[in-house]
């Protein structure tokens, strides 16, 4: 049996790349959140979030019990890494390698990893996996219809009104798939509730992927943004987290440093700016975003 662990509590990006990564490589999926106590997995793949806790402290018996199983086991470490760069468990168990989503989240690793035997695990970055079939259809820009898609509120900055309030003219339309409740209260713009259509069509139909989020929210690697990309938007994102990783500023998009950053550069966008750097960001995510790229974990 080959089996990856993750959970499947919520139905956003933290768990959609674990559910392509199964479909694509036909993994058994178990959910963290049901029974996993008593698999037998010679194969065995943890995609962990803040689970990783819960494993290594509440669940600790019962994950070295499945870890037991195993030949080959690879973690994932999806942002979260508590104490798993010092716990026995990563040494007790033939864990092959560990993968992070960007080079941040690797160097803190390395940097933090002093015993010997935790130095000779190989150590990963890997993007999130995309299905980008998905987001082969043509496009039409338009130029200023600017979107967001975002399950939860908590991502949005303090004030989650303060740019669409400036942005809010005659030259712009905007949507949102799950808006946070103050946009919705504040301004008369199109809404759509989570998954109410294909996440490939709302972002056809959007040009500018606004997405600048809480200063104490963090973005492993930001599967949205990586989404609007391979949809061909010019996205404007913020400088930090994963983004860095593959964005390349004026050219596959903008990271900007602050909400005026994000204002000044969107109001000086043309119609062949935005048609330009979304083309650049469809073209890199098709040849960087591919599930393919996780053979090494899977495949190995």
């Amino acid at each position: 049996m080959k089996a990856i662990f993750a959970s499947q509590k919520i139905d956003g990006g933290g768990n959609q790349s674990p559910r392509e990564l199964a479909n694509h490589f036909y993994y058994d999926i178990i959910d963290l959140n049901q029974s996993w106590e008593n698999v037998k997995a010679k194969k065995q793949v943890w995609y962990m979030n803040d689970n990783i806790y819960h494993l290594l402290k509440d669940d600790r018996e019962a994950f070295r019990k499945v870890l037991s199983y195993a030949d080959d086991i690879r973690i994932v470490l999806n942002f979260v890494m508590g104490d798993a760069w010092k716990d026995s468990i990563l040494v007790d168990f033939p864990v092959k390698q560990i993968v992070f989503l960007n080079q941040i989240k690797k160097s803190e690793w390395v940097k933090k990893t002093h015993n010997k035997r935790h130095s000779l695990i190989p150590v990963d970055v890997i993007k999130p996996p995309i299905g980008l079939d998905r987001f082969k259809k043509d496009r039409e820009y338009k130029g200023y219809r600017i979107g967001r898609h975002s399950r939860i509120s908590l991502k949005y900055p303090k004030d989650p009104c303060w740019i669409y309030d400036q942005l809010n003219n005659n030259r712009f339309q905007f949507s949102f798939m799950l808006a946070h409740p103050k946009i919705k209260k504040e301004f008369n713009f199109k809404y759509y509730e989570w998954n109410e259509i294909p996440v490939q069509d709302f972002l056809n139909q959007t040009d500018i992927y606004l997405a600048i989020i809480n200063p104490n929210t963090h973005e492993q690697a930001g599967r949205s943004n990586m989404e609007a990309m391979a949809a061909g938007c010019c996205v404007v994102v913020e400088n930090r987290d994963g983004p860095k990783d593959y964005i390349k500023h004026g050219e596959t998009g903008f990271l900007v440093n602050s909400e005026q950053e994000a204002l000044d550069i969107i109001n000086k966008l043309t119609v062949s700016d935005i048609e330009r750097i979304g083309m650049n960001a469809k073209n890199y995510a098709f040849n960087n975003f591919k599930i393919s790229n996780w053979d090494k974990v899977f495949k190995t």
